[in-house]
């Protein structure tokens, strides 16, 4: 059904796809990072059908107005105002993009304002995310870096295949710090980058990274981070959903601040991710409510919800924490008690 759903007008290169409610009218639409082709936006009808509108809504091309070479890409509310942006990583030469959500849809590439533009320039960008990596409750940006060509050197004096990962952190007034050279020894040795997948893999409430390079092994990046802040997890189980609840809106209040997000698995660059949903709540120790919107419109509310906690919430029939010993059990775990 993809050409009837309007899926195929429009021409791309598309090398990443995520999806997610950027209009806020509970609907996801579905965002691709483009190779030398404008990136595309395609906005929910409601209808089962699709309409294209990223050169309108002003995330097609660079602040500059050109096709940039898309890969890494992934959707999340970097600035604190319930609104999902979209981060994509490009090639050498070129800045990444971050499109700041203006509401309504509408974007804007603040990507150089913000300190993620000019230190990707000497960079081939491929995995990446828009991860709380700190659990202060602001996103950060992590990406992994490696040459497309086997002798870059030859077409670009100065490149080389093999590039050093980097980390920005998000200081909560619209900024980014790299502290790439404070992360640990993996980000002073380069690798020739491209997957790039997140979850928290010891269940320790901070997020992991897995990372495939093109040469050499797997890496797994264990986060020493979490116990910097409190934090909260998430597993859904959908009844009239879909059973992974993917495409529902969570979002969660502490200290008089909401933070959201949407479960999916699809960012960053050839990889599926941890589905479950996380939040870094910094001093908090817990949050006053937590909100699930599911894609079949039930809303779940729950109050005073204690931090540092996984917890599964099944739709329409509660919420309860999830001991140690089921943690890593399949994630649909049957009917609740």
């Amino acid at each position: 059904m993809t050409d009837a759903a309007g899926l195929t007008r429009g021409y791309s290169k598309a090398l990443g796809v995520v999806t997610g409610d950027v209009n806020d009218d509970g609907y996801p639409e579905i965002y691709l990072a483009c190779d030398l082709t404008p990136n595309l936006l395609y906005i929910n009808q409601r209808n089962g059908t699709f309409k294209e509108e990223a050169v309108s809504r002003n995330c097609a091309l660079s602040d500059t107005g050109q096709a940039l070479s898309g890969m890494g890409v992934d959707m999340g509310d970097v600035d604190g105002d319930l609104r999902p942006d979209l981060w994509v990583t490009n090639y050498w030469g070129e800045n990444n993009n971050l499109y700041r959500n203006l509401g309504g849809g509408l974007f804007s590439d603040v990507a150089v304002a913000s300190g993620l533009g000019g230190p990707n320039r000497r960079q081939v960008s491929f995995g990446t995310g828009l991860r709380d990596l700190n659990n202060d409750g602001w996103l950060d940006v992590f990406i992994t870096n490696g040459h497309a060509l086997r002798h870059p050197e030859e077409a670009t004096p100065g490149a080389g295949r093999a590039q050093t990962d980097q980390l920005f952190l998000n200081r909560g007034n619209g900024q980014f710090q790299d502290v790439s050279a404070q992360a640990g020894p993996w980000f002073a040795t380069p690798h020739v980058g491209r997957g790039a997948a997140f979850g928290d893999i010891d269940n320790d409430g901070d997020l992991g990274i897995l990372l495939v390079p093109n040469e050499g092994p797997a890496a797994l990046l264990i986060n020493q981070n979490g116990r910097l802040g409190h934090w909260l997890e998430f597993r859904l189980q959908g009844r009239r959903s879909n059973r992974d609840g993917i495409g529902a809106r969570i979002d969660v209040t502490a200290n008089h601040r909401t933070l959201r997000s949407e479960v999916r698995s699809a960012y960053s660059y050839c990889s599926a991710n941890d589905l479950r949903a996380h939040f870094g709540l910094a001093g908090a120790t817990r949050a006053s409510k937590v909100e699930v919107h599911w894609p079949s419109g039930h809303v779940d509310t729950f109050a005073d919800v204690e931090a540092n906690h996984i917890y599964v919430i099944a739709e329409g029939h509660g919420i309860r924490a999830s001991s140690s010993a089921t943690r890593l059990a399949p994630f649909f775990e049957g009917e609740p008690e």
